[in-house]
C-alpha cells in the first residue's frame, strides 16, 4: 500500500514538473531575444548553404523543414505578443527566403532531369558543326580551326 502511494506521488510530481522542464529546455530559450537570435542565425545558415543542398529530398532539407516549422509555429506564437512591428516584419520574410532557396534546389534538379538529353544532343550537334566548319577552313586559315577546337574542348570540360 505504501509502495503504491509513493509511486503515485512520484508520478504526480513528474507530471507537474515535466511541462515546466520542457518549456525550460525549449530550443528557443526563455526569451524573445534568444528566439530572434536563433532564428536569424538559422536563416543565415540556410542562406550560406542554399547551393549546397543539392536535391529536394536531401535529409538536410527535411531537417530544415522541421526547424522552420518550429520557428514559425509554436515558438512564433509563444513570442508574438512580445515582438515589435519591426521584428515581426523582419522575421516574416524568413519563410519566403527559405522557400525561394528550396525552390531553387527543386528547379535545379528538375532542369537537370528534364533537359539533360536535349543539352547533350545540342552539344553533340554543335561539335559536329564545329568539326565540319573546321574542315572547310582547314586550308583557308589554320588559326580558325585551332580556335574552334579550343572552344570545343572548353565545352567538353
Amino acid at each position: 500500500m505504501l509502495w503504491h502511494l509513493k509511486n503515485k506521488i512520484v508520478l504526480l510530481l513528474l507530471g507537474l514538473c515535466l511541462p515546466a522542464a520542457c518549456r525550460f529546455f525549449d530550443s528557443s530559450g526563455n526569451s524573445k531575444e534568444q528566439y530572434l537570435t536563433d532564428y536569424r542565425k538559422w536563416m543565415s545558415g540556410i542562406n550560406a548553404q542554399c547551393n549546397s543542398f543539392s536535391k529536394p529530398d536531401d535529409p538536410l532539407w527535411q531537417k530544415a523543414d522541421e526547424e522552420l516549422a518550429a520557428f514559425t509555429g509554436k515558438q512564433y506564437r509563444r513570442f508574438y505578443p512580445e515582438l515589435t512591428f519591426k521584428e515581426r516584419l523582419e522575421i516574416s520574410k524568413f519563410p519566403v527566403l527559405y522557400y525561394l532557396c528550396r525552390y531553387k534546389a527543386v528547379v535545379k534538379e528538375r532542369t537537370a532531369l528534364e533537359f539533360k538529353s536535349e543539352v547533350d544532343s545540342l552539344v553533340n550537334n554543335l561539335s559536329v558543326i564545329m568539326d565540319s566548319t573546321a574542315a572547310i577552313y582547314k586550308d583557308y586559315d589554320a588559326g580558325i580551326r585551332q580556335t574552334l577546337h579550343e572552344f570545343k574542348s572548353r565545352k567538353e570540360k
